[in-house]
């Protein structure tokens, strides 16, 4: 997938514009704000687990049988066009439902032992908590989520395979963020403004705070250039936007 992190190395690229782009075979300034709402649902949905009804629904508002071509026809080409994107995820939700060999302790620790009713640890005929099958997804990070297998009829499937193919791109998400923000803070401290900024909330991927008139926009800017945009290995650049 080294094209499409290639061109969101540029900060004025976008990644629903691009998709888009490549969805409906035009250059990237010829796409609408109607083609590039549509990627978007695709691009969230896809990783959602959005079922194909759900996803008809979404972009469309109503479902029927000309809205379901259609958007199986999109699904079809994002697929095409995205074919590493959906392997990597078709990985996760394969892996999630495969059983874990767990150590005693690492077993106790998530208390991954059967339970009736009442909550109380279901036992053997030898006075032995009785397992259940866990699966597992992990992050890049190794941040971790684990699944019941127990009764695993297609719903649970269904369910637990749609939270595996997000965990992983959601989760990594959530830890960046996290890194983003204690580097702005160290760095805030290290340059002894860290009492003219004040912290007012978290809004998902965003901080609202505010800066003493003392402390120069550009200082800020400076600041958060060289914290806060990072980059890994076979990544893109994160950039991080100001406003």
């Amino acid at each position: 997938y080294g094209a499409m992190i290639k061109k969101m190395n540029n900060p004025e690229n976008d990644y629903h514009t691009e998709t888009a782009a490549t969805l409906f075979g035009l250059k990237p300034y010829r796409v609408s704000k109607k083609f590039r709402k549509t990627t978007k649902s695709v691009n969230f949905g896809i990783p959602y687990g959005l079922s194909e009804h759900s996803l008809c629904e979404r972009i469309y508002g109503v479902v029927n049988e000309d809205t379901m071509f259609e958007t199986m026809e999109l699904l079809q080409t994002w697929y095409k066009s995205n074919q590493p994107v959906a392997d990597m995820l078709n990985k996760h939700r394969k892996d999630a439902l495969v059983e874990q060999n767990l150590s005693l302790e690492f077993r106790n620790f998530i208390d991954a032992w059967k339970k009736d009713e009442n909550k109380n640890y279901v036992l053997d005929e030898d006075g032995n908590k009785v397992p259940i099958a866990v699966g597992m997804s992990k992050n890049k990070l190794g941040f971790y989520r684990t699944y019941n297998l127990d009764d695993l009829d297609n719903k649970k499937k269904a369910s637990i395979e749609r939270k595996a193919g997000n965990y992983p791109i959601q989760s990594f998400a959530a830890e960046l963020f996290r890194i983003i923000l204690i580097r702005f803070y160290e760095r805030c401290e290290k340059e002894g403004i860290q009492d003219k900024v004040i912290w007012h909330m978290l809004i998902h991927d965003e901080l609202l705070c505010s800066v003493h008139k003392s402390v120069h926009p550009f200082y800020i800017y400076k600041i958060i250039k060289e914290a806060c945009m990072i980059t890994m290995p076979g990544h893109t650049k994160y950039f991080v936007g100001i406003n």
